[in-house]
């Protein structure tokens, strides 16, 4: 009996320190882990510990190495590197190690499928983490820290969403803003293109467009001098920001309410915008309001710091011409000024962006004649006249009415062959979009009309009713604008 109960001590003791030692082991040394064992997705089945070590240092680096961590939202963008995140491999491995560790209810098996999560601290101190805190009035940080430490952790690369505190409440600043005097223009069509512009958002990497988001039906428009002077406002506000100028188009003439070179001609017929690209991660917003004598249209942006400002270099002035038209039904030394003339000019416009400075545009404005309505060229004291030379126009002779017919007819025929070209070309920019397109015909086209422009100056423009003459002009140098922002 005595021998029985020596040989089951003597049993008890060995398997005693069996366990010890296995136990020893298991918490020094990992040694062939069981299928299933895991590290931040990890796979470290059948590896020693230092094979375990090494895949994860490998993969470490590897995220390490990539770009940084984006955490965004449709109003804001923020980069975290991942230099601010760091670490600790030896927690990991003890934490891997306490998981794997036999229980006594089943000593003999070992834990499968034992999967850890990377141990990683934020770099508090880091320029980027303490930019995303200085934001904490409305950005929920401590929570977003906490998400990108088991972004971190688990080794992802996803775009990380923004959690804000009040989304509907966020803390847009003003970039630029400029404030008008109430234009005499359509207190209506004013009213109703500055409601549909207010509160519109200029999303980060997106394009606008004036005409797009100003869904207006032209066709109840008397003029277009509404939208050309919203637009013209906005564009001077796009100057002032890192925005480039995809499409903008300037007015045929000097403006009368804008500085040359700030200002836009839009047109929904003619397919003229004002289009431009917000090349930031920041959300912009325009805020437009009216009152009974003023406008105010403001950009504004959550985080936004860039420096832009412009400068307007006024060129070559080209002097007006006077056209004077004499009438036989007025009195003898009787004249009237019907149309005062303005200057034209070149115009260049410079950005600068952070020092660095741009051509943004060189306009050419056509020059507006003086008319002068007068009985005789008598009538016109020397003091008011410029040069009376032939190109005077008569009118009140019957004998004209068909050469106007002429003149109204021509006109509206070039009218249809510039809509005509117009889609011609769009056409072929769609059919030829990588390739060089030959525009040998459609330069011959547009010398032709040249040449019929010329023709009736040659045969005496006081054969023309001067508003006819004007409008013939207008149309040929509009032909002639289009078929060089198609070649451009």
């Amino acid at each position: 009996m005595i021998k029985k109960i020596g040989r089951f001590l003597s049993i008890l003791v060995i398997a005693s320190i069996f366990i010890s030692l296995t136990f020893v082991t298991e918490v020094n040394a990992i040694r062939n882990m069981p299928e299933g064992t895991e590290v931040s997705g990890i796979s470290l089945a059948n590896k020693n510990e230092k094979e375990a070590i090494m895949a994860i240092e490998q993969e470490i680096k590897l995220w390490e190495s990539g770009d940084d961590l984006i955490v965004r939202s449709d109003y804001q963008e923020l980069a975290i590197p991942r230099e601010a995140f760091t670490f600790d491999l030896n927690a990991t491995i003890a934490e891997l190690k306490k998981n794997m560790k036999r229980k006594w209810t089943s000593f003999f098996k070992r834990p499968k499928d034992v999967t850890v999560t990377l141990f990683v601290t934020v770099d508090h101190d880091h320029y980027a983490i303490e930019h995303l805190k200085q934001q904490s009035d409305y950005i929920d940080s401590e929570k977003m820290l906490i998400q990108l430490e088991n972004y971190a952790g688990e080794l992802k690369d996803d775009v990380l969403p923004i959690t804000y505190i009040d989304e509907e409440n966020l803390p847009f600043k003003t970039v630029t803003e400029i404030e008008l005097d109430y234009p005499n223009l359509s207190d209506v069509i004013m009213t109703y293109i500055l409601n549909n512009l207010d509160e519109q958002t200029i999303f980060g990497h997106d394009s606008f467009s004036v005409l797009e988001t100003v869904d207006f039906n032209e066709s109840i428009m008397t003029s277009t001098d509404e939208l050309d002077f919203i637009g013209s406002a906005l564009y001077t506000l796009f100057l002032e920001t890192n925005f480039p100028i995809v499409e903008r188009h300037a007015q045929l003439n000097s403006p009368k309410n804008w500085r040359k070179g700030t200002d836009v001609a839009l047109s929904y017929k003619e397919h003229k915008d004002l289009i431009v690209i917000n090349p930031n991660s920041q959300a912009f917003k325009i805020i437009a309001e009216e009152t009974s004598d003023k406008i105010k249209i403001q950009l504004k942006a959550i985080d936004y710091d860039i420096t832009a400002s412009y400068t307007i270099e006024e060129g070559e002035v080209v002097e007006s011409r006077t056209i004077y038209r004499y009438s036989k039904d007025m009195k003898p030394g009787d004249y009237v000024v019907i149309q005062s003339g303005q200057d034209g000019a070149t115009v260049n416009v410079y950005r600068e962006i952070e020092g660095e400075k741009e051509r943004v545009s060189e306009d050419v404005y056509l020059p507006v004649p003086r008319v002068v309505l007068a009985a005789t060229r008598d009538a016109v004291p020397e003091s008011e006249r410029d040069d009376i030379d032939d190109e005077a126009i008569i009118i009140g002779d019957a004998e004209l009415e068909d050469k106007l017919d002429e003149v109204q007819q021509l006109v509206e025929d070039l009218q249809y062959l510039i809509t005509f070209y117009d889609y011609y070309l769009d056409a072929l920019m769609i059919e030829y979009e990588d390739e060089l397109i030959d525009y040998t015909t459609l330069t011959n086209n547009v010398e032709q009309l040249q040449e019929q422009f010329e023709h009736l100056q040659d045969e005496k423009a006081q054969q023309i009713d001067v508003d006819d003459f004007l409008k013939l002009q207008t149309e040929v140098e509009q032909l002639k604008e289009l078929l060089d922002k198609k070649e451009g």
